[in-house]
């Protein structure tokens, strides 16, 4: 049975093989290892499967009107199909280091509500003291590789919600994270990530769909309407405790960022020494 299930949504089948084949390559034992990626068929009415080898397999799913049906409906229709107690979201731009399998199974308990926090190139932007011509913003918070449990997966039922297409699915998938404190901070663990803003190279034409200015509008706004409606008060009021009795500093970031998307500002109520707001 599989310990670890990778999950690919892709819109570059030949590319997301390739580095099926370079995951597998790192892993300490790739027999352990389950493989789905999911891509897009403009051919296809129906979903197609293709079984690689054992513990590898292909989907192919139906583009809508000659486009694809984006990266979060690819994403969770595998994510449901994936067969171990510890997911991993693998991307076309990403590799791990070698024997990255070992590492990520030993650093939690995956029979819990759990998501595991992964780094990569980016982080070493923000010490550049012109980081910002990489386009590249701090969000500390941002979860932005990550490995999670199946029971994570069970409590809310989709990894991207399904109201993102693509852009803003993972700024919620942290922010929904952070408000559950589920985080395992790892930085032992870190993946290697090709995105054109690290080679200063030009995006293709799935990166600039991904990521244009409509979509990132799109993306805000879903995301800004889902946090205020999955977030009740006695949560908030929780999460203002935590913040200013027991978080340590890295916590306190994090719940800063939840309840700065829900219009709390934590400095103020700081400031006012009142935490009975509500």
């Amino acid at each position: 049975m599989a310990k670890i299930s990778c999950i690919h949504p892709s819109c570059r089948p030949n590319i997301a093989k390739e580095t099926r084949e370079k995951w597998l390559d790192l892993a300490k034992e790739p027999d352990l290892i389950e493989y789905i990626i999911c891509a897009d068929s403009y051919q296809d009415k129906k979903v197609r499967k293709v079984g690689v080898s054992k513990n590898n397999f292909e989907y192919y799913y139906p583009c809508i009107n000659g486009k694809s049906a984006g990266s979060i409906k690819k994403l969770n229709f595998i994510a449901k199909l994936a067969s171990a107690d510890c997911l991993l979201i693998s991307t076309d731009d990403v590799i791990p280091h070698k024997h990255w399998d070992y590492e990520i199974l030993n650093s939690t308990n995956w029979d819990k509500d759990v998501v595991l926090r992964i780094g990569d190139d980016f982080e070493k932007l923000y010490s550049l003291k012109d980081f910002d011509k990489y386009r590249v913003e701090y969000r500390p918070y941002m979860i932005k590789h990550a490995a999670f449990s199946k029971k994570r997966l069970e409590r809310y039922g989709f990894v991207g919600h399904p109201n993102f297409r693509h852009v803003c699915a993972d700024d919620y998938f942290s922010w929904l994270a952070h408000k559950d404190n589920v985080v395992i901070e790892n930085k032992k663990i870190t993946f290697t990530h090709y995105n054109p803003l690290l080679k200063n190279a030009p995006w293709d034409k799935f990166y600039k769909e991904q990521n244009s200015k409509e979509n990132y509008e799109k993306g805000r706004m879903i995301f800004l309407n889902l946090t205020v409606n999955t977030i009740t008060n006695q949560e908030i009021k929780d999460l203002i405790e935590e913040y200013f009795l027991h978080a340590n500093e890295c916590r306190k970031l994090n719940i800063e960022f939840v309840l700065t998307c829900v219009g709390v500002d934590v400095e103020k109520i700081g400031s006012e020494h009142n935490l009975n707001f509500i």
